[in-house]
């Protein structure tokens, strides 16, 4: 499936303005905002947006083949202690992160289904983690979603942080390994989920912004500034 589209600016700007009213348009790097790679749709206009459920969009080509953009939902578990970073970067009771970890067993497995089935195809799941220092390498795992099914399509273990998780084989797993990640051991590591699935960015190829925005819809009641 396509996005037409030159930049990932464009879809999400477009996104906001036929589906999701009321949400805002962020990208990551606020400072070099035509060079960021990472854009979300979120429920606040609050810069620092880690604390909430949101969508993202990324061209990042760790995260996504070069000539894609990945499109899904978004759920970030940030630091517990202050340091080089920013305060907005530690996490407190207010992160939907701990909401989360809740809701990972049957809850996310019903959206799921309902983004996969709009969607007409299957959603990927993607886990990162790793400290916030400068050229840190992070652990990172992928999965593609087959039901309640996963099926590991990639891992790179780095400090092995993930490997509870890289070793899911379904969704009920995944709930319980996602604990792993809270916590005192992980203290000082920020954290990404994201669901969703690559669309190939062409301006030149087929408009599938309706199914892309169909597989996003079911997370929106997630999706919420307080």
């Amino acid at each position: 499936m396509n996005l037409p589209y030159t930049t990932v600016q464009d879809l999400v700007v477009d996104m906001k303005a036929k589906y999701f009213d009321g949400f805002y348009v962020l990208p990551y790097n606020r400072f070099d905002v035509d060079h960021s790679q990472h854009w979300w749709l979120s429920p606040t206009s609050d810069k620092a947006a880690f604390r909430y459920a949101k969508a993202m969009f990324t061209t990042e080509e760790s995260w996504v083949d070069p000539g894609s953009v990945f499109c899904g939902f978004n759920v970030e578990k940030g630091v517990l202690h202050e340091g080089g970073w920013n305060k907005n970067a530690v996490m407190d009771e207010t992160w939907f992160w701990h909401r989360f970890l809740d809701l990972a067993g049957h809850p996310l497995a019903g959206i799921i289904e309902e983004a996969s089935t709009a969607a007409g195809a299957n959603l990927q799941l993607f886990v990162s983690a790793g400290t916030l220092t400068p050229n840190a390498e992070w652990p990172r795992v992928l999965f593609d979603i087959a039901g309640t099914t996963l099926s590991r399509q990639h891992y790179r273990p780095c400090d092995g942080k993930l490997a509870d998780v890289a070793a899911c084989t379904d969704l009920s797993g995944f709930a319980a390994a996602i604990r792993s990640l809270d916590g005192t051991p992980t203290a000082w590591e920020w954290a990404d989920v994201l669901i969703g699935m690559p669309f190939t960015l062409d301006p030149n190829g087929p408009d599938n912004l309706d199914r892309c925005a169909a597989m996003l819809k079911p997370f929106e009641r997630w999706m919420r500034a307080s």
